[in-house]
């Protein structure tokens, strides 16, 4: 009896280290199969930076609007942005304006890119999915899928992100393009300090 006591307190303990919205003032840490990280962190009223690692590799941040849309991406060095490396996103409304999923909508909308000192207008559509559930290890949540098409794109460009409504943040879990198709696997998450 008192080994299955110590069974159930150790399973609440680890559900109770589920990172919620408020541990995005902090950090929280997703563990990506093959070693990667993602990072996420409040960056500004209605704003979220991800911050994407590969072991020894390159460092990559993101800034999501609502946690979803993609403002801006750029590499980082030494904990400082890389003029060079950063691309811009302006959509037709800011930031705070901007849809949260809801199940079974679209949302079109046309997105400046500025990149390199060069602009490009280019559509954008984001289907949202019925809800569903996600786990990282003990770890589940309310997720809805989102589906991001782009007309222009010449490569039949798709990309699928998961939204995670509780936490305020979306994590890219597939891209498929000229028949190809890349995974990311998604395993644990943490709150950081």
């Amino acid at each position: 009896m008192l080994r299955l006591s110590f069974v159930l307190a150790l399973l609440s303990s680890a559900a109770g280290a589920c990172p919620g919205g408020d541990a995005l003032e902090h950090g929280i840490r997703f563990e990506i199969a093959g070693g990667e990280t993602e990072t996420f962190r409040r960056h500004g009223p209605n704003v979220v930076a991800a911050t994407y690692a590969i072991a020894g590799g390159p460092v990559r941040q993101v800034l999501l609007a609502q946690g979803l849309y993609m403002i801006e991406v750029a590499d980082i060095q030494d904990g400082a942005l890389v003029p060079p490396s950063r691309t811009t996103y302006t959509f037709e409304v800011e930031p705070g304006r901007m849809p949260r999923p809801v199940a079974g909508a679209v949302w079109e909308t046309r997105v400046t890119v500025s990149e390199d000192g060069d602009l490009m207008v280019e559509p954008q559509r984001y289907s949202y999915g019925a809800e569903t559930q996600v786990s990282f290890g003990p770890c589940t949540y309310v997720m809805i899928p989102v589906e991001i098409r782009y007309p222009q794109a010449a490569d039949d460009t798709v990309e699928f992100i998961h939204y995670l409504p509780e936490l305020g943040l979306s994590y890219l879990a597939r891209t498929t393009w000229a028949r190809r198709e890349e995974r990311y696997d998604y395993l644990g998450i943490e709150a950081l300090e």
